[in-house]
């Protein structure tokens, strides 16, 4: 069992999930990773253990904010600093740094490819106490869009050490942390996403057996979005829980490069994840902020945010429990809300202005012929045209 006393600087360090369906997603999780469930005094925040031991984090999501979704956290030893440093990079504050009780501080921000991440300065709560196992986070992937920018950011902001992997037109990706056990990677994935999709993290979770995990899935009301398959690092599979939060499955142990913790992304997987993720998107809602289904939204950065705040204020993290007031967290919610509502209002203001725009010059057009045809005579004829009239 690979226990985690220390996190590295930088590094991910706490996953959770905020969610509409609190019970739902308790009884999906529980029964897919096995993991049993503690609730916080004031039932709001539940912590996940395996074997004894943290490994994630289960909170409801305000109304209809956000989407069912999983949040990675970085692990920073100055929030407040590290929020300056990162808006000094080019990053959004979602949330500002804010104490979570005795537990640490928590601060979210939006890097400068829109990828939602969370900051996470600890005292009393570490972080998640198991990783790489059955029933643990093993991997911590960035799909970027702009991927220069985010990688430098990241190396810059959090101090990451990158090696590179691959740096072709078809496959670019970096892993961070120790060479030798690296945390997780960036991956290029501008290609890959349909439009309308923005960067994101996804996180990988641990299962004896993928076929058998995804089969389980499956039984327990979620989607399987790409079945198993296997590549030098592994065995793997992209699946959603029955509220369409997003995770994928890694294969404990498995593949050749399983034991240096390299990435499961391969070049040759791109074309079919490409063509997957848009029958995906599409089956659950365009992706161009008019959704069709809730479940959708997790796909969408701007939709994104709301997910994950609620848990620093609320809830019980790790072995201690926190008491502080829905008041706390509603100022938080309140900035998402307006990050969100200014992304949208921008984007509808854009379509409205081009939809008008094109009118105005079709009208105007309209109206130059009908000048031109109006104050000169047709030479077939002595007569006006109607339109003239």
């Amino acid at each position: 069992m690979t226990v985690v006393t220390s996190h590295r600087l930088g590094e991910p360090c706490w996953v959770d999930y905020l969610t509409s369906d609190v019970p739902r997603a308790r009884a999906f999780y529980s029964e897919l990773f096995g993991w049993t469930a503690e609730e916080s005094r004031s039932g709001e925040y539940v912590t996940f253990r395996r074997d004894g031991r943290v490994v994630a984090g289960l909170g409801p999501r305000l109304g209809d904010v956000g989407a069912d979704a999983w949040l990675t956290y970085l692990l920073v030893d100055d929030a407040e600093q590290s929020l300056r440093t990162a808006t000094a990079a080019g990053a959004h504050v979602l949330v500002p740094a804010e104490p979570v009780g005795t537990e640490g501080t928590l601060a979210v921000i939006a890097d400068p490819g829109g990828a939602v991440v969370g900051m996470w300065d600890p005292v009393d709560h570490r972080g998640f106490d198991l990783v790489a196992e059955v029933g643990a986070a093993s991997w911590h992937e960035l799909y970027a869009r702009s991927y220069p920018a985010q990688v430098d950011f990241y190396t810059s902001v959090f101090g990451w050490r990158t090696h590179v992997l691959g740096d072709t037109a078809d496959f670019r990706y970096v892993t961070f942390g120790d060479p030798e056990a690296p945390a997780g990677g960036v991956f290029d994935a501008d290609g890959m996403l349909p439009p309308g999709l923005p960067s994101h993290w996804v996180v990988y979770f641990g299962v004896a057996d993928a076929a058998a995990a995804s089969q389980r899935v499956l039984d327990l009301g979620g989607t399987v979005v790409r079945d198993p398959w296997d590549s030098e690092f592994g065995r793997f599979a992209q699946v959603t829980d029955p509220l369409g939060g997003l995770f994928f499955l890694h294969e404990a142990g498995s593949g050749s490069a399983a034991q240096s913790g390299r990435p499961p992304a391969d070049s040759s997987r791109i074309a079919p994840l490409r063509d997957e993720w848009r029958a995906f998107v599409t089956s659950r809602g365009s992706v161009d902020g008019r959704l069709e289904r809730p479940d959708a939204q997790q796909h969408l950065g701007a939709q994104r945010l709301g997910r994950g705040l609620l848990a620093r204020p609320l809830h019980h993290l790790g072995q201690h429990h926190v008491e502080v007031s829905l008041v706390g967290a509603s100022g938080a919610v309140r900035q998402v809300l307006a990050h969100v509502g200014s992304i949208l209002a921008a984007q509808l203001v854009a379509q409205v202005l081009l939809e008008f725009g094109l009118r105005l010059l079709a009208a105007a057009v309209r109206h130059f012929l009908l000048l031109v045809v109006c104050t000169a005579r047709s030479p077939w004829t002595a007569e006006r045209p109607r339109s003239c009239a």
